[in-house]
């Protein structure tokens, strides 16, 4: 898949987040604290996803990860100003998880793609 369309999918989810973090939260919070951990990380990992894909060729990995991290960051402090939200540790925690895991598993696929192909070679 081209670039181009990696990069519309991240601001796309950027976006998403963005507008997300700061709408005024329906559901009770000590119901759904599990589920909203969940959320974040899922969300971060999605976001660092993309932004890999779409902008690896002109960032390196880590400071693109720094990049969605302080983001994260960026978005809960903004948070803790606005009366109907607030900001969570925990919430910087998962968005960090969702980033570290999404970079991880990339790391992984890239060492597993590696040792595959220097088996192959070994066999013929």
């Amino acid at each position: 898949m081209p670039q181009r369309y990696f990069r519309f999918l991240f601001w796309l989810v950027f976006s998403v987040v963005l507008l997300g973090s700061f709408l005024p939260n329906k559901i009770p919070f000590p119901v759904t604290f599990n589920h909203d951990k969940f959320l974040h990380f899922a969300a971060y990992a999605l976001l660092y996803f993309f932004a890999e894909k779409a902008y690896v060729t002109l960032y390196s990995r880590f400071f693109l990860g720094f990049v969605v991290i302080g983001f994260g960051l960026a978005i809960e402090i903004t948070q803790n100003f606005i009366l109907y939200r607030h900001a969570d540790s925990f919430d910087i925690i998962a968005n960090a998880c969702g980033v570290l895991f999404a970079a991880s598993l990339a790391q992984f696929y890239k060492f597993s793609k590696k040792i595959q192909e220097s088996s192959d070679n070994v066999i013929r």
